[in-house]
């Protein structure tokens, strides 16, 4: 993507009234199970309970008509009490700002043969986890622009993001 990331990340915290050094964990999608809206906002819930980390944000970008998955992702967030730190936001046209401005990309789906958002987490140099059997992740990623959990482990994507994190060397910059 041909976009400053210092700009963006500047801008994208800046839009979403967080801290300038904070740590933005960027998922996307239709808010329905399929894409893993409830495995996004529980992988969030676990991480934000188990690393008490106030510093790292997570993002989910994308919407759809009303539904129940997302009456029971907000109350989830909810109940979890980290609302500040898990946000929900409608999709903009122009996600490029979204991308290069945070620093993980998270990907939930269920099922995505040719995941379109691991090209844009690419170009925008976002080290990527997903699950394995989930779709084309494992095939189109090379391993160190990844982590692959086994399927449906979000303690295990929990802790991925945890290392990613901690370990800034190991992220793409």
């Amino acid at each position: 993507l041909k976009v400053n990331r210092t700009f963006a990340k500047n801008n994208l915290r800046s839009m979403l009234r967080i801290p300038k050094n904070s740590f933005i964990v960027l998922g996307c999608g239709s808010l329905i199970p399929r894409k893993g809206i409830d495995i996004f906002v529980l992988t969030a819930i676990t991480y934000l309970s188990q690393f008490t980390s106030s510093n790292t944000y997570f993002l989910w970008l994308g919407d759809s008509p009303y539904n129940e998955h997302q009456i029971w992702a907000k109350r989830d967030i909810r109940q979890s009490r980290f609302q500040k730190n898990i946000i929900l936001h409608e999709s903009v046209k122009d996600i490029s700002i979204w991308f290069a401005g945070s620093d993980i990309f998270y990907l939930t789906s269920r099922g995505d043969p040719f995941p379109c958002v691991v090209h844009e987490a690419l170009a925008s140099g976002l080290p990527i986890i997903g699950f394995e059997n989930s779709g084309g992740l494992s095939e189109m990623v090379k391993p160190s622009f990844s982590t692959i959990c086994s399927y449906g482990d979000i303690s295990a994507a929990s802790t991925a993001i945890f290392d990613l994190i901690e370990n800034h060397e190991t992220r793409m910059t």
